[in-house]
């Protein structure tokens, strides 16, 4: 039974221990592109008042003293197409 739990543990800290790409970044975090700052309108719908660009994020595990917390961290970029999409 201890040799199970102990196989059952380095597993577990086998798996946490990897990085997961889910897929390559396409879009590097603060590059804006001359093509995007020359967008007046959404290519797929010229009546949408702002574009998603691109996003990015992360997801890691952060434990406390008595619990584990599942963090994301993302990055989205917009553009906005016009000045009457802007709410102040």
């Amino acid at each position: 039974m201890k040799s199970f739990t102990s196989l059952l543990t380095l597993i577990l800290i086998l798996f946490l221990s990897t990085k997961v790409y889910a897929d390559k970044a396409y879009m590097k975090y603060g590059k804006i592109t001359q093509k995007e700052i020359d967008m007046t309108s959404c290519p797929i719908d010229s009546n949408a008042s702002a574009v998603m660009l691109g996003a990015i994020g992360q997801t890691y595990f952060n434990i406390e003293q008595d619990k584990i917390l599942m963090l994301t961290q993302r990055h989205i970029r917009i553009k906005v197409c016009g000045s009457k999409s802007i709410l102040l």
